[in-house]
């Protein structure tokens, strides 16, 4: 009896120590991988900041090789919707990493600025990262001129140059990809409160008046998902083309159920960019 009880101690300090290593050998693979998961994973997820409308999958991201430079072409349903870059550039105190993302017509989609060796100072230079500042280049065409096109951080021109000098340079690379830029004075963009933060439409208008192009969210949209994230979706931005603004919502554009506060701050917003453009 007292033999069996031993033999029983042995058997289950033996299965201890195995499962003990089998979780260990697990972990340590894990540990091996997920840093390099964990990048990949922020890198795409920035692109789709910069074009919501990518595909799903890793297929709507081809790497594109410009000068050792992190670039891509961003794809949807094969169609070319833009670029995105990433370089480091040199801030006040130490490096920027700045992703660019731009149109093939050569307007900025978006800017995404911050990085792991970002340390611009806090209430100055880190204000780059906010939506404040990188919305100015959202719908616009390079090169930019700091205190012209894009307006300075107080107190931190050195961090606000290096930004947008960073942006031209990227739009640079980028050149041989892109076709030719519309006139500047038939885009704009503007800005409406909807239900959970401000919705920002960029349109660019033809000769005649009509929307060619519209394109809705922005750095700061909020609107519930699923509900009123859905102002984003091509259903409902295709309402919009070939017409004349102004628009009303219920009779020119169809409301998404469940949100039209988010329809109508998308109306109102397309309709503050075609009359800045109609001044």
């Amino acid at each position: 009896m007292e033999n069996q009880r031993k033999w029983a101690g042995w058997i289950i300090i033996g299965v201890a120590i195995i499962l003990g290593a089998t979780v260990l050998t697990l972990n340590q693979g894990t540990a091996v991988e997920t840093p390099a998961a964990q990048e990949r994973s922020s890198d795409e997820n920035i692109m789709r900041q910069l074009f919501p409308y990518a595909g799903e999958g890793s297929d709507a991201f081809e790497k594109l090789d410009i000068d050792g430079l992190e670039a891509h072409a961003v794809l949807r349903g094969g169609e070319t919707l833009g670029y995105t870059i990433h370089q480091n550039v040199q801030g006040y105190a130490g490096l920027i990493g700045l992703t660019v993302g731009i149109r093939p017509d050569g307007t900025i989609s978006g800017i995404h600025v911050g990085g792991d060796q970002f340390r611009e100072t806090e209430n100055l230079g880190a204000k780059a990262k906010d939506a404040e500042f990188t919305d100015q280049f959202v719908g616009k065409e390079v090169p930019l001129e700091l205190g012209q096109d894009i307006d300075a951080i107080a107190g931190a021109t050195i961090t606000s140059r290096a930004v947008v000098d960073g942006v031209n340079n990227a739009a640079a690379h980028l050149k041989p990809f892109l076709t030719s830029a519309p006139a500047a004075e038939r885009t704009a963009n503007a800005s409406v409160i909807g239900y959970g933060g401000p919705v920002l439409v960029r349109l660019s208008l033809g000769e005649n008046g009509v929307i060619e192009s519209i394109d809705i969210g922005g750095a700061r949209f909020m609107e519930t998902e699923g509900v009123g994230s859905r102002v984003r979706e091509k259903e409902f931005m295709d309402q919009f083309i070939g017409k004349t603004p102004p628009l009303t919502l219920g009779e020119d554009i169809d409301a998404i159920s469940g949100a039209t506060v988010s329809s109508q701050a998308a109306v109102d917003a397309a309709n503050d960019a075609a009359a800045f453009l109609a001044q």
